[in-house]
């Protein structure tokens, strides 16, 4: 912090509207308590309505089609865009009237909480994850070297790669061996596991959205490509639905790679990645994907052994094979549905959240258009406006 220019400027409360400066410019997003305590980038534009009562519709205003195809058109710069706050200040914006502001503000709102909930959930169930199965006294992560008999490495799928064998997944084995915790395979666990093949994407303006890897880790994120429909290779063409897994299964160990997310109503009817494999509950399944989600994803006590299967030297990938025999924890049946229903709740929060932004974002681009017209029955005259 001592070495950090005005840090204690650079932290962002809840609800604070922030705006991407650099690269991908003009994404507002909003300032949730998955933030609290954390540095901001000043790639992050902090915005403020000076009105209070009219936060939910500058949000709303920078979040619409409309004017973000504006912010975009003022960016500068060749290999990397830039968005400047004089830029951002230059944008007009009408001024609603009370009623229509309170409609934005309260939906606005709306959003906050769901995200907020949504990441005490997460949150919650890690903390019951982590309570029941313990953590190791000792996780050495190997940054100082390490070293293991060669026998181990002829078993099984004979993994030669030092990072499948770092010393902190042969800690969690020992730690789960120690405490008496059960395991099974992901696939015996009642679980149906595969991945498309590589499909042709061939774009289309009226074609089927789709979502790539690192769009299932975004909030909101914006989905701008669109391809011909077709089978893909895939039982389901391409499609998933609410309540499976979805795991990231080619990028940098450090990166996204190993990482799930539950699918949720935003995803459906939408084309996900051949990158991205899927992972669907069968009928008679024993466990439930909410629990799978949050055993795979606790930081320090999943997330490891997902990330340690995966090979290869420039762009590592994860067989479906090793996910399907990876072991998962087994805990007592009522501790398992409790910490399911906090994480797929909060998957189901988090999906409310964004079609709801989304909606607000188009009744905007509506409201806009109709101005344009000459309809001013939604704003206020130009001389009675106040600043926002």
């Amino acid at each position: 912090m001592d070495r950090t220019d005005s840090a204690d400027g650079r932290f962002s409360p809840e609800g604070q509207i922030l705006v991407t400066r650099s690269g991908t410019v003009g994404r507002a997003t909003l300032s949730t308590k998955a933030l609290d305590g954390i540095l901001v980038s000043d790639d992050l534009i902090r915005v403020s309505a000076k009105d209070q009562k009219m936060w939910g519709w500058v949000y709303a205003y920078l979040r619409s089609t409309m004017v973000r195809d504006m912010m975009t058109s003022t960016r500068y710069g060749h290999v990397i865009k830039h968005l400047e706050i004089g830029h951002l200040s230059a944008l007009p914006m009408p001024h609603p009237r009370d009623d229509v502001a309170a409609r934005f503000q309260k939906e606005t709102a709306e959003i906050l909480d769901a995200r907020n909930r949504a990441v005490d959930l997460m949150l919650k169930a890690e903390a019951v994850f982590e309570r029941e199965v313990g953590v190791p006294d000792r996780m050495d992560l190997g940054e100082s070297g390490y070293s293991i008999n060669a026998s181990l490495l002829m078993g099984g799928r004979r993994r030669l790669e030092g990072f499948s064998h770092n010393p902190a997944v042969r800690a969690l084995h020992t730690h789960f061996a120690f405490k008496g915790l059960k395991s099974a395979p992901l696939a015996q666990l009642g679980f149906d596991l595969w991945l498309p093949t590589r499909f042709r994407r061939t774009p289309a303006e009226e074609g089927i959205e789709l979502v790539g890897s690192s769009d299932l880790f975004e909030i909101n994120p914006d989905i701008t490509k669109r391809i011909v429909d077709g089978n893909f290779g895939d039982r389901s063409s391409g499609r998933v639905k609410r309540g499976w897994l979805l795991l990231a299964r080619s990028g940098q160990i450090y990166g996204l790679n190993g990482t799930l997310a539950i699918a949720n109503e935003f995803h459906e009817g939408k084309i996900i990645s051949d990158h991205v494999i899927r992972i669907a509950p069968k009928d008679d399944c024993k466990v439930r994907a909410g629990y799978v989600y949050t055993a795979l994803s606790h930081p320090t006590l999943g997330r490891p052994l997902v990330k340690a299967l995966a090979y290869g030297s420039s762009i590592p990938e994860i067989e479906v094979a090793d996910i399907a025999a990876l072991p998962v924890v087994r805990l007592p049946k009522q501790v398992e549905n409790k910490i399911a229903d906090m994480a797929e709740e909060g998957a189901h929060l988090f999906a409310a959240a964004d079609i709801l932004e989304t909606k607000i974002a188009s009744k905007v681009d509506e409201l806009v258009e109709a101005l344009l017209g000459g309809d001013w029955k939604n704003f206020v005259p130009v001389a009675q406006a106040q600043p926002t």
